[in-house]
């Protein structure tokens, strides 16, 4: 399922959908869930999604956040639309790195791999 079009984004993610301090504010009277950083849910939506719901809400979330994310293993998958076996705890990223990063050398191709920690999880 897409859980993209009940998302409430930030401004400044380009997608207006709401002022960063209204977002916040709402997100501390409790009416909001922060998915990721900037990427918001009604709280009610949130708490009605199973577990693999919000682990596929999540990872789009993920992806809204960050469109040039290459996703892989389990993650790969649910943004497919398969179904797997269990609920990762992780959204697996195969070009991130936890830092600024650098150029590889002329001639290298360097593949990141990285688990991002859910906190639902």
């Amino acid at each position: 399922m897409d859980y993209r079009n009940e998302f409430i984004v930030a401004a400044r993610h380009g997608l207006e959908s709401g002022t960063v301090r209204q977002l916040s504010r709402r997100y501390r009277k409790g009416e909001l869930v922060r998915v990721r950083r900037g990427i918001y849910m009604a709280k009610q939506r949130w708490l009605a999604l199973k577990p693999w719901q919000r682990y596929a809400a999540t990872a789009q979330a993920v992806a809204t956040e960050n469109p040039s994310a290459e996703f892989c293993y389990e993650t790969a998958g649910v943004l497919w639309g398969l179904q797997i076996v269990g609920v990762p705890t992780h959204i697996h990223l195969a070009n991130a790195s936890r830092g600024a990063c650098r150029l590889p050398k002329a001639g290298h191709q360097r593949r990141r791999r990285r688990a991002v920690r859910l906190d639902w999880a």
